[in-house]
């Protein structure tokens, strides 16, 4: 990460309370970034990373498949890392409808909100398992990628792009 590229900026960062989120947002106050907006449904994850910043951190207790939570929280921001998901495979298995809610609508949330607030730039993350994907989880994670490089051609300012993972 380079150490201007975040520079004075208002991040949002989805799924703050895991553990890429808040390694991401250590380094991100390293890099000078000037705020953190934090969205998690998990309550004692996002109570955790609160007491983590050393900077203006606002923890934000929601889901992503709320529009009008995201919305909300994307007033202002400059960038947005979209690390939320459903990533267990079994669980994606077991549960496929949420595993659509979450990382297919979630997605299309995270690109509206982004649109609509003028949000300069979108960061996803998906996973390895996303190249020829075999699995709920996989398959979910693929169209939310897909949702992301489809937005590119939407015009806007706003541009968007997925990173992939191993194993997340």
């Amino acid at each position: 990460m380079g150490k201007r590229q975040f520079d004075h900026k208002k991040v949002l960062i989805t799924g703050i309370a895991g553990t890429v989120g808040r390694a991401l947002a250590r380094e991100l106050v390293k890099s000078g970034v000037k705020s953190i907006v934090g969205v998690d449904n998990n309550e004692p994850g996002l109570f955790l990373a609160t007491r983590e910043q050393d900077i203006e951190f606002v923890p934000i207790l929601g889901d992503i498949r709320d529009e009008d939570t995201l919305n909300r929280v994307c007033k202002g921001v400059e960038v947005v890392f979209h690390l939320a998901a459903l990533k267990h495979v079994s669980l994606c298995e077991m549960n496929p409808l949420e595993a659509i809610k979450t990382n297919i609508l979630g997605v299309k949330n995270v690109i509206d909100a982004a649109l609509k607030n003028d949000v300069s730039q979108v960061i996803n993350t998906s996973t390895d398992k996303a190249v020829n994907p075999f699995n709920v989880m996989g398959t979910s994670k693929l169209m939310g990628e897909q949702l992301i490089r489809a937005a590119n051609l939407i015009p806007s300012e706003t541009k968007f792009s997925s990173i992939r993972f191993g194993n997340v």
